[in-house]
């Protein structure tokens, strides 16, 4: 079983309840394929978690990297994994309406609206990507950030 984590920008602006709205084929196959999945959006830049076989995540990657609706994916881990941490979810969906006044995006807020208890590398990621890395989508002409290797 592994775990896939990738990054990828919409070609086109899309609202959230767009992808809400188209999500019914992707949750089947996942389903039909053991596959886990949490999709979260913001600003138009996507980053998705996978779990499930090796072969079964590897296929559905390769048929992403194809996908004419987004492009710029970086893939930001894969990594063998002895339990799922994702719940029984074929494919979660989860993006934020703009803080309030004096609040920021965060884990919690995630957490709080999805249920989802992440830990280690999957919660360090979904955590910087809520702070901003990995756009490509950035108001004010600031600059995605990368992973750093190390």
């Amino acid at each position: 079983m592994i775990r896939l984590i990738y990054s990828s920008a919409a070609i086109a602006p899309v609202e959230p309840e767009q992808i809400a709205t188209s999500l019914m084929p992707y949750q089947q196959y996942n389903e039909q394929h053991g596959i886990r999945s949490l999709l979260l959006m913001l600003n138009n830049d996507f980053l998705q978690i996978l779990e499930g076989s090796a072969d079964e995540v590897d296929m559905l990657y390769q048929h992403i990297a194809h996908d004419h609706h987004h492009h710029q994916l970086t893939l930001l881990s894969r990594e063998t994994i002895a339990e799922p941490m994702l719940a029984d979810h074929p494919l979660q969906y989860f993006a934020p309406g703009p803080p309030g006044e004096g609040e920021t995006l965060s884990y919690h807020m995630f957490n709080a609206a999805t249920g989802q208890a992440l830990q280690g590398k999957p919660q360090q990621v979904v955590s910087s990507f809520l702070e901003g890395k990995w756009h490509h989508h950035l108001p004010n002409g600031m600059n995605p950030q990368v992973l750093r290797r190390g």
